[in-house]
């Protein structure tokens, strides 16, 4: 699937300019604070061994659970070094055209 999304040379700078900008987003700052916790709890009941009754299954899930968390938790910065490595192109995150940008423009107008 991820080949449609980043098929061309453009969807792969798009892609990095929309990684990097959710990266330092406030929404997504705020994210990374609440995996955070949420990992830290995660561990500290793994690091506090099973519980009466707690099966190995029981375990294996909160297991999961701390992958998961930790696996979104950096998922921005995982899909920018999968787009930077199979692109070799900086990203352009400057959000305003440049004079060569504009020129063209208007000369397909």
């Amino acid at each position: 699937m991820e080949e449609n999304l980043f098929d061309t040379p453009e969807k792969v700078e798009q892609g990095l300019a929309n990684f990097l900008s959710l990266r330092e987003h406030p929404g997504w700052k705020l994210m990374e604070e609440i995996l955070d916790k949420n990992i830290q709890v995660i561990r500290e009941v793994l690091e506090g061994g099973a519980g009466e009754g707690e099966t190995k299954a029981d375990v294996d899930r909160i297991r999961e659970k701390l992958t998961f968390a930790k696996w979104f938790r950096n998922m921005p910065k995982n899909m920018i070094e999968k787009l930077e490595s199979s692109s070799g192109v900086e990203p352009n995150v400057d959000p305003f055209e440049t004079a060569e940008e504009l020129r063209t423009k208007r000369l397909d107008k």
